[in-house]
């Protein structure tokens, strides 16, 4: 019980936030890089050798990575923000 509590302390709920929304940017934008490279030269890919995945099937892995991201950086912002309400 005296974790839990420790756990929604504004405090605790505020660096939950900010390492939340640190590692949805650091997916949203690894993702977004490497989406974008695809549409530039054509070829994408996910992984290393020798279980890599090419095509359709990895601009799919790098989409869920962006919807990651993304959820995680929105779900970071309020946790900082709303870090004080119950």
């Amino acid at each position: 019980m005296a974790r839990e509590q420790r756990l929604r302390t504004p405090a605790a709920r505020g660096i939950w936030g900010l390492c939340l929304l640190c590692l949805g940017a650091f997916f949203l934008y690894g993702s977004l890089d490497v989406i974008q490279h695809y549409f530039a030269t054509g070829h994408i890919s996910w992984g290393s050798s020798p279980r890599q995945v090419t095509g359709e099937m990895a601009l799919m892995q790098h989409g869920i990575g962006v919807l990651a991201g993304a959820w995680m950086s929105a779900e970071g912002v309020r946790q900082i923000v709303f870090r004080n309400a119950g």
